[in-house]
């Protein structure tokens, strides 16, 4: 589900930019952060995080994010037994009734005649 909603997003946040091609919408511009930002010191990491924060638009990100939590959430319900979904719900073919059934029993019958 979580999975699904993060697609969505994703999907929307590509849409926008599709349609306004001049927006770069990336976590650099959402964020605030200056294109001059050393993530960490270590040139090999510092690179990829840079290309993502700097690069990647966010909705390419977030269809990523989404595949990714659907995929986790999947192999999870799969391998460990873990549901992260809704209670499956009751057979089809039993249907409450939607107002209670009232049953009358007859009332005995007294012969107050005296033999």
């Amino acid at each position: 589900m979580m999975g699904g909603v993060v697609i969505v997003i994703g999907l929307l946040f590509l849409g926008a930019q599709f349609m306004d091609a001049s927006s770069t919408v990336s976590l650099a511009s959402e964020f605030h952060i200056p294109a001059n930002h050393e993530f960490t010191r270590w040139a090999t990491l510092d690179r990829p995080v840079r290309a993502v924060v700097h690069d990647i638009p966010l909705g390419s990100l977030l269809l990523v994010v989404g595949g990714g939590v659907y995929w986790i959430s999947n192999w999870l319900n799969e391998k460990l037994g873990c549901q992260f979904e809704a209670a499956p719900s009751g057979p089809a073919n039993e249907t409450a009734p939607s107002a209670p059934i009232i049953e009358t029993v007859p009332a005995p019958v007294i012969d107050d005649r005296k033999s």
